[in-house]
This record gives C-alpha cells, sequence and structure tokens, in this order.
C-alpha cells in the first residue's frame, strides 16, 4: 500500500509541474529569425593573398598528390590500381558504386578548391586596402577564374553533368538561407553547361592573367592549353578554336632530353605549361611515396600493356624514365615479385616534388588532333 500511495503522489506532483510549465510561454525570439548580416572574408590585401596562397596550396592535398595520377592512369589501360583498396579497384575495373568513398572524397576536394576561388572572384573587389591595387585584384581573379576552370574542367570529364556553383557559401542565416540551401545543393547542368561555363571563365581571364613564364601560377599559356582542351571535349568539338587557341601558346619549347623532364633538376623547364610546386612547406609533394619504393605495395602500378607497347617499340628511353624495375616482397595477379615495375615520374621524396598541370607535348598532340 506504501508503494502504491508513493506512487500516486508521484503522478500528482507530476501533473501539477505539467500544468505550470503549460502556462509558461516561451516568449524568446528564436534565432533562425534574425537575418545576422554577414561580413565579406576578405578585408585586407593580406586576406587575399592569403586566399590565393590557399587555392595553390591546394596541390599538397589528396586529390593532386594521389587520386590525380589514379583517375588518369588506372582508370585506363595504362596502369592497374595497385596497393589493396577495395575502392580503387572499383575504380580500376570500372564496377564503381554509389558509396565509394575515393570518388565522395574526390567531389568534396574539387568543389571545395572551387570554393576558394569563388572566395577570391566574389570578395576581392569590395577589399578598400591601399596596399592591394586595382591591377593586383584583377590579376587574382583572372587567376582565380582559370583555376576554377581547370576544377571544373576535371568535375565534367570525371562525372558528366555537374553542379556549377559560382558564389562562396561563407555562412548562413534566416535572410539568405534559400540562396545557401541553392549553392549548397545546387541542380546539376549538363555537360554542355559545364563546357561553356569553362570557357567562358578562360577567354574572360585572358586580358589580365599572368605571362606565361609564370609556370607556378595560372597563366595566359594555361588558358589557352584549357581553352583547347575544352573546345576538344565538348559535345560538339570546334576543331578551329582548338587549332588557334593551341597555337597561341608562345614561349615553350620541347626538352631535348626526354630523362629531363623528370629527373628532378629542371623544374620550371622550357616545356613545362604549369605545374604544381612542391615546396616541403605549403605544397608538402608526398605523392611520391604513393607511387615509388618497395616499402609497402604502392598505387598506380604500370599495366602490362604499358610495358609491351614501349618494348615493342623499343623505346628504352621513355620506359626507362617512366616506369622502374625493383624486387618486393610482395605480389600480385599482374607482375611477379622478382621484377615488379613502379611509375618512375616522381622521384623525389622530401616534400619538394614538382609534377606537371600541363605540358607543351600534350598541346602539340591536341594540335595534331585538330589540324
Amino acid at each position: 500500500m506504501k508503494i502504491n500511495k508513493a506512487i500516486y503522489y508521484l503522478l500528482g506532483a507530476s501533473a501539477l509541474m505539467m500544468t505550470v510549465s503549460c502556462n509558461d510561454f516561451l516568449d524568446t525570439e528564436p534565432i533562425t529569425e534574425q537575418a545576422i548580416s554577414i561580413e565579406s572574408p576578405l578585408k585586407t590585401a593580406g586576406d587575399a593573398e592569403n586566399r590565393m596562397n590557399t587555392i595553390y596550396s591546394a596541390f599538397g592535398n589528396e586529390y593532386w598528390q594521389l587520386d590525380y595520377a589514379m583517375n588518369g592512369d588506372a582508370q585506363t589501360d595504362n596502369a592497374y590500381a595497385g596497393a589493396d583498396n577495395v575502392q580503387s579497384f572499383q575504380q580500376d575495373e570500372y564496377r564503381i558504386i554509389a558509396t565509394n568513398s575515393n570518388v565522395e572524397r574526390d567531389w568534396k576536394y574539387l568543389y571545395g578548391f572551387i570554393n576558394d576561388c569563388n572566395m577570391i572572384l566574389n570578395y576581392v573587389d569590395q577589399i578598400n586596402d591601399p596596399a592591394l591595387t586595382t591591377a593586383r585584384k584583377t590579376e587574382m581573379k583572372s587567376e582565380a577564374a582559370i583555376m576554377r576552370a581547370l576544377y571544373y574542367f576535371h568535375a565534367v570529364q570525371l562525372w558528366g553533368d555537374i553542379p556549377l556553383v559560382t558564389k562562396a557559401v561563407i555562412g548562413v542565416n534566416s535572410g539568405n538561407f534559400d540562396e545557401v540551401y541553392s549553392q549548397v545543393y545546387p541542380a546539376r547542368k549538363t555537360v554542355q553547361e559545364a563546357y561553356d561555363m569553362i570557357i567562358a571563365d578562360l577567354e574572360g581571364a585572358l586580358a589580365n592573367a599572368p605571362a606565361g613564364s609564370e609556370k607556378y601560377r595560372a597563366n595566359k599559356n594555361l588558358a589557352y592549353g584549357l581553352l583547347a582542351k575544352a573546345n576538344a571535349s565538348k559535345p560538339n568539338p570546334d576543331w578551329a578554336k582548338v587549332k588557334q587557341y593551341a597555337s597561341n601558346i608562345s614561349g615553350v619549347n620541347l626538352l631535348p632530353v626526354y630523362d629531363q623532364l623528370f629527373d628532378g633538376l629542371h623544374e620550371g623547364n622550357s616545356e613545362s605549361i604549369f605545374e604544381a610546386n612542391g615546396n616541403a612547406g605549403s605544397v608538402w609533394a608526398w605523392g611520391s611515396s604513393m607511387f615509388l619504393g618497395t616499402d609497402w605495395k604502392k598505387f598506380n602500378i604500370p599495366s602490362n600493356d604499358l610495358v609491351k607497347t614501349f618494348s615493342d617499340a623499343g623505346d628504352t628511353q621513355r620506359m626507362n624514365s617512366s616506369i622502374k624495375f625493383s624486387p618486393v616482397a610482395w605480389s600480385d595477379n599482374y607482375w611477379p615479385s622478382t621484377n615488379y615495375p613502379f611509375m618512375y615520374k616522381m622521384r623525389k621524396m622530401d616534400g619538394t616534388q614538382n609534377f606537371y598541370i600541363m605540358r607543351y607535348a600534350d598541346i602539340l598532340l591536341l594540335k595534331a588532333e585538330a589540324v
């Protein structure tokens, strides 16, 4: 009986508390209804230069250090995925599923890079700092536009129809929620629309882009090269423009010795149009260890087809500069452990390895296709 009475008392007390609480109405304005102004993320010349450094330091990111080569080679007949990553095997064998984490991370990386470019394009003109001249603002916008075009070119090549985001996301409140929502969850645009935007970005950037001699910055020659590639790759190629833009590239030449492209002693050479500058700092080039070395099973292993092509042509010069064979402690279905091949175009292990984003040889081949 005592237990039952205790339960009744507790129930009664609870009911009383509920009655009291129901009369105590919430009178605080929801913070979601407060349209808080969002300030520009760029206020000084230093802010703008730091953002430009962020754009270029992306070359130390996993996308550029690993996935750039994997996407370009392991999904072709040139290389096997290598290592033991199931996600990479899916890409190698063209059986990618929706949950593939490699694809997911590359999507996030590319759109993160694009957001950095949009920061400059959207906000640099709002800076009122005597240390940042109008000419430098214009140059920054040209560099950012070229880099954004480069990233969208990668995205459309990888995935086809893609979202085209042109505004940086820096904050959200009730006043801009609908606008930000459409930026964070944008609708996909067609491949043609993607190439139209890429071409517009590049053509708009040409007049004020750095000179072609600035090989570590988004420069005029890179813009011309990307314009040639975009006009060749869009649904209805314009081969006359491919030839035109490829011909506009100037101040570059093929190196006389092929191995000089990759020996680490000729960075920023005459054949380079644009390259990532590994500096063991903001761009720590760790990618070399992903492809070369016998300490653990590497990625992006040269294929039998590639080796056979070099061998059949008797091209020992290019094969020796591109592939290094070594005995290893592991085996796979493609190569014996006694003579295992590695990609040999990235050889420096101290974080200072450069790698090409665009080479003149690539453009010459494209121009030959257009002629």
